[in-house]
């Protein structure tokens, strides 16, 4: 994690000397690029949009993309737009050297299946990105801390 934002932070302050903005801003905009130099495919979700949570599951994450979320931020500002973002840079890193990224990974769960041949891919994008247990996975805990330390994370 420390690296993903070691390296994001080095992106925001290159950002910031090429085209002064506010640190929110530059923020997005270096998860963004990352996300690209890394190859993959990025939408914004814009503010004002809303999701039932299986739409979420089913028209954002499994699309293979990375996004910038800031719609989240009409309902749960705690959520950060960036988090998770930050969290396929972070898997990422864990998936180096297997050919997969983040979102590649992401589109496997909609085939996921229990012994009993539920579909558990929602489960699993809860809980590895989208926790309730008050864990690093859980984006109201993270996203705070990271803001806090960064001073300024949208």
């Amino acid at each position: 994690i420390a690296n993903v934002l070691a390296d994001r932070g080095l992106e925001e302050h290159l950002l910031g000397l090429m085209a002064p903005r506010d640190a929110a801003s530059r923020y997005g905009q270096a998860a963004m690029v990352l996300s690209r130099r890394a190859g993959a495919p990025v939408v914004v979700l814009p503010r004002g949009t809303s999701f039932s949570p299986d739409a979420f599951y089913n028209d954002v994450v499994l699309q293979g993309n990375r996004f910038l979320d800031l719609s989240v931020l009409d309902i749960s500002p705690e959520h950060g737009a960036t988090t998770h973002m930050i969290q396929d840079l972070v898997v990422d890193r864990v998936l180096h050297g297997t050919g997969m990224r983040s979102e590649q990974l992401r589109a496997l769960f909609s085939g996921a299946t229990d012994s009993s041949g539920r579909n558990i891919g929602n489960d699993l994008w809860i809980e590895i990105f989208d926790s309730f247990q008050n864990g690093l996975n859980q984006p109201e805990v993270v996203y705070p801390i990271m803001r806090d330390g960064l001073n300024g994370l949208q």
